[in-house]
């Protein structure tokens, strides 16, 4: 039961609902829609899921789980130092690392591929025998987590 004072507040209050579209969710990054999160960095070397890591990687078991129907593309990139080789090891065992922390947390191994790019996708020149700053090799080591299906959506 209510009575009608409690029942005059309700009908004058303002509430914040936790709705969101999936636009909210997206942004786009090299023309493909990925789920939007910070930028993170593994470890030089690595592919260990870092406290920091998992935080922004539980904002993508989020998002899945309020848009069940997302099929996600992991897509793990490094910069160019090491060998070209090493390099494309690497990033698939970091991708293959995000796909077993988001599985691990409920989300479905069935939605989700894990793709390691090594250093074939730079984003400026920093390519082997190249100088570079240490922020511009650091701009090519970077994980997307592309939205496979978004055009059907």
């Amino acid at each position: 039961t209510y009575n009608e004072s409690e029942y005059d507040t309700v009908q004058k209050g303002t509430f914040i609902i936790g709705l969101s579209s999936i636009e909210d969710l997206l942004t786009e990054k090299e023309g493909k829609q990925v789920v939007k999160i910070q930028k993170f960095y593994f470890n030089k070397g690595r592919a260990d899921i870092t406290p920091k890591i998992q935080i922004e990687l539980d904002k993508v078991v989020d998002a899945v789980k309020r848009f069940p129907q997302l099929k996600l593309s992991i897509e793990s990139h490094t910069n160019s130092k090491g060998s070209r080789k090493s390099n494309s090891q690497l990033s698939q065992r970091r991708a293959d690392a995000i796909k077993s922390y988001l599985t691990k947390n409920g989300l479905s191994s069935s939605n989700i591929t894990s793709v390691g790019l090594g250093e074939d996708n730079l984003i400026n020149k920093c390519a082997d025998g190249v100088y570079c700053l240490e922020f511009l090799h650091n701009q090519n080591e970077r994980t997307n987590i592309v939205v496979a299906n978004f055009e059907e959506l």
